[in-house]
């Protein structure tokens, strides 16, 4: 999985976790993964304040990443 993930550095996703929560905390905030190292996945958006922010997760909690085609 990690090489697949590797292929999605740069894109535009949404991103849920196995506990049906979304790395941006919303469906509707979309996020860019910007690294992952097999284990581990990064993330970074912008928050409903403008904030900009960045979030890890570990790969085994991710159950869904939906890409946009840009």
């Amino acid at each position: 999985m990690s090489s697949i993930l590797a292929d999605l550095i740069g894109r535009k996703c949404i991103v849920k976790t196995e506990d049906e929560e979304y790395l941006t905390g919303s469906p509707d905030v979309p996020c860019r993964i910007t690294g992952t190292d097999g284990e581990w996945i990064k993330v970074t958006f912008v928050d409903p304040v403008g904030g900009r922010m960045s979030r890890l997760s570990r790969v085994d909690y991710l159950v869904d990443i939906t890409v946009f085609e840009e």
